[in-house]
């Protein structure tokens, strides 16, 4: 067995494929891939600026559309308008009776109480009567206590929906609350 010293074609230059060297070939791949991660990831920015601005443009024009059927359905029947009326008239911000609060209360005590009109039945044995289910006492008392302070100037009926509205309006904002058993409850807050 011979030994060549000279050494080994091993490390000597290998063949160039298109003329470039190995570590030429990495570099080109690095940067290829390199190029194409800038190109998916800018593009990926772009279309999620464009959903990004076209949501906004969608959720501001559902929300004017919103805002103008609101407009035209502002009140759907008296008993809205007298809700919303009464709440402005009685709301006491400093003890936490917003015109807000009140109109939600007012509703939730019609619609638990006799269904906001869908259930004209008289509870209580019959005694608790209208659109609030007022005792004739309870009501005559509250209604006398509001004229006394030149709310009202007369006592009305409990089964009229406007009286009872106002009615319940200023029993809400006055420490009287707890006559209704879905106030009493934490039903209506």
């Amino acid at each position: 067995m011979k030994y060549n010293f000279k050494g080994s074609n091993q490390f000597k230059d290998k063949p160039k494929f298109l003329g470039l060297k190995r570590n030429a070939y990495l570099n080109v791949l690095v940067l290829g891939i390199f190029i194409a991660l800038v190109v998916i990831i800018g593009k990926n920015f772009r279309s999620q600026e464009l959903k990004t601005i076209s949501y906004a443009q969608t959720a501001n024009k559902f929300s004017q559309q919103i805002s103008q059927l609101k407009e035209i359905n502002k009140y759907s029947n008296p008993q809205d308008i007298w809700i919303f009326q009464y709440a402005t008239q009685f709301q006491k911000p400093e003890i936490g009776k917003s015109v807000s609060l009140l109109r939600y209360q007012l509703a939730c005590l019609a619609h638990k109480e006799n269904g906001y009109h869908a259930n004209n039945n008289c509870g209580d044995g019959g005694l608790a009567c209208g659109m609030y289910q007022y005792h004739p006492e309870t009501y005559t008392g509250f209604r006398k206590i509001m004229m006394s302070e030149g709310l009202t100037d007369h006592v009305g009926s409990r089964l009229n929906d406007q009286d009872a509205i106002q009615t319940t309006a200023y029993a809400l904002t006055h420490g009287l609350e707890n006559n209704w058993g879905p106030i009493a409850r934490g039903m209506c807050f």
